[in-house]
């Protein structure tokens, strides 16, 4: 089939940063200590499409969206080659979802994450193993969804419920169902 069959979200959205493309030949990837805004008036926008294979890493990045618009801060999912990486000291304001993986092969490691204000899910994971240590989220949605064959372990999480999501739970786990 088309890769855009395979992969709906590659055609979807703009990146403002993209970074590596399947097959898994992006050995090494590396963006550290940057500031990635969409600024105003970009829904389908994208902050960093991020992918590396066996050693890579995002450090030191903060991803804004100004009017919280934007479909993802940091998107991860694109692609079923991404991973092993390492996501460390992301911060994520705005955006429909501030992080995005899937699909189901490698492993994706994140720590010392914020993330606020995204309009559907803080972490949207649709099937990759999924570490995650030292999570805060202040949002009024779920700060974590996980379906599809996903494995999400979590570790010293700080998730704050405001508004709806006072009320709500903070990870849904479809993953089972």
């Amino acid at each position: 089939p088309p890769r855009s069959t395979l992969f709906p979200y590659t055609t979807l959205f703009r990146s403002v940063i993209r970074c590596g493309q399947a097959p898994a030949q992006a050995f090494h990837n590396e963006i550290r200590n940057l500031t990635i805004s969409i600024g105003r008036g970009n829904p389908r926008a994208e902050g960093l499409r991020f992918m590396s294979n066996n050693t890579g890493c995002v450090r030191q990045v903060r991803i804004i969206s100004e009017d919280g618009l934007g479909y993802a801060g940091l998107n991860m999912a694109f692609s079923n080659e991404n991973g092993p990486l390492l996501i460390s000291d992301l911060y994520v304001k705005g955006f429909e979802i501030g992080i995005v993986t899937g699909l189901f092969i490698n492993s994706q490691t994140l720590e010392n994450i914020t993330l606020e204000g995204q309009k559907k899910y803080g972490i949207s994971n649709g099937g990759q193993p999924l570490s995650i240590r030292n999570l805060n989220s202040t949002n009024a949605v779920p700060a974590l969804f996980s379906t599809t064959n996903s494995l999400t372990v979590l570790a010293k999480a700080t998730l704050n419920g405001t508004g709806p999501a006072s009320d709500t739970s903070a990870i849904i786990n479809t993953a089972g169902s």
